[in-house]
């Protein structure tokens, strides 16, 4: 990822300056925020991590899982991510669920993977519902649920997820734990093709293959009217190594 902005070591450490900002909900800044660290910086970052501090934490923890002014060292990732998880810090729980998932820094375990997600993702935490909905459409952790998937991949898809609404237009297009819907799933591939995803365009133009010019009007008077009700939040973007590969109907 490339971060948009920098947040300085001050404004991290000293959480009067920004009390009302959602860091809970934010880890694209967190990731800008280890990205401007230096080696001095992360000396600062352990002293405050050490004191209990869970963004410090969480900072260091990612820290160490990037290499970033500091040897890369999963192992102490992981340590630092759960310190800062077993508090609530939702960041830290989505990305001690992603190592589990993984396997770096731990041995791989997918029910710990979605006990983390869900904590996370119950606090609304975007990246880590649809996670969540990924682990209950493949029964990885959890026996598989494609309504509980579903239910998760829509409340990411609100909030952005451009992988929660892709898994869905999948969904449905297909039929998986729902009846085949080509309106829903022209919809939901619309909203992604409309950030430019080349996959996502050919799944439209497929679909519209399929459709009658009926079909095809009803289905985008439904985007019309989800995109009324959701308005676009600028939502982070999964790292590459974070992001399951997007399947051609």
């Amino acid at each position: 990822m490339r971060p948009k902005y920098r947040f300085t070591l001050l404004m991290l450490l000293m959480p009067s300056l920004f009390a009302g900002f959602a860091w809970a909900s934010d880890k694209e800044a967190i990731v800008a925020t280890v990205m401007s660290l230096t080696p001095q910086d992360v000396v600062i970052v352990k002293k405050h991590a050490q004191s209990g501090d869970v963004k410090a934490q969480t900072v260091l923890g990612m820290t160490y899982a990037l290499g970033k002014a500091t040897s890369q060292n999963d192992v102490e990732a992981v340590k630092w991510y759960r310190k800062a998880a077993e508090q609530g810090f939702t960041v830290a729980q989505y990305e001690l669920g992603v190592a589990y998932d993984n396997g770096k820094g731990l041995k791989k375990n997918y029910t710990e993977a979605v006990k983390w997600y869900r904590k996370a993702a119950e606090q609304g935490f975007v990246e880590a519902q649809t996670n969540l909905g990924y682990a209950y459409e493949q029964g990885q952790g959890v026996k598989r649920d494609y309504a509980e998937s579903i239910k998760w991949y829509k409340k990411a898809a609100g909030k952005g997820s451009i992988d929660a609404q892709f898994n869905l237009g999948l969904m449905y297009a297909i039929g998986k734990g729902v009846a085949p819907d080509v309106e829903a799933a022209y919809m939901w591939f619309s909203l992604v093709a409309g950030d430019g995803d080349p996959q996502a365009m050919r799944n439209v133009a497929q679909l519209k293959q399929r459709m009658t010019p009926e079909q095809v009007a009803q289905a985008r008077n439904k985007l019309a009217e989800w995109q009324q009700k959701n308005p676009k939040p600028v939502a982070p973007p999964l790292r590459p190594e974070e992001s399951e590969p997007m399947i051609s109907l």
